[in-house]
């Protein structure tokens, strides 16, 4: 908003000047000044992490439908990779919720995330368009196992992760 008023007001000056009007209707606003990205959000602390990654979702839980209960059964669904691949990639919750079993692509034998704004897909911005390697803890862990999964049980038909 703050570039396009600047616009108006160059252009609405240009015009005060030739006295094709009689005041600049553009000029005087007042922006607050935005955050800096590092004060928007509080980063999480190694201790909630800690925390976060020690509840039943990847600890063990009781059953499909009781997720937050301690037990036996770890399920390594969207719930289970979603926070893992966000640390491990550093990806915005936005764009690591809306990937697609076809964005995990490798290419000389470095698996990544192609991130792109193909539809469905929406990004912040085009600087958002980017490969994001695949973390090897990740891969260690059976995230390509999972998404090798995926790809065989839909058949081609695109899937979110």
């Amino acid at each position: 908003m703050k570039r396009h008023f600047s616009a108006l007001s160059a252009l609405w000056e240009l015009a005060c000047s030739r006295s094709e009007v009689t005041e600049n209707i553009w000029s005087g606003f007042k922006f607050s000044r935005g955050k800096r990205p590092n004060q928007q959000r509080e980063m999480w602390t190694p201790a909630q992490l800690k925390e976060l990654f020690a509840t039943p979702v990847w600890t063990g839980c009781a059953s499909p439908h009781r997720r937050s209960r301690p037990g036996d059964l770890v399920i390594r669904d969207e719930k289970f990779w979603l926070p893992l691949i966000a640390v491990f990639s550093a990806m915005r919750e936005e764009e690591a919720c809306q990937l697609l079993v076809e964005d995990i692509r490798s290419e000389d034998d470095i698996w990544f995330f192609d991130l792109h704004d193909a539809p469905p897909r929406k990004l912040k911005n085009q600087n958002a368009v980017r490969r994001v390697p695949v973390h090897r803890e990740l891969m260690r862990i059976g995230f390509l196992e999972y998404v090798g999964g995926l790809r065989a049980a839909k058949q081609g038909v695109s899937s979110r992760i």
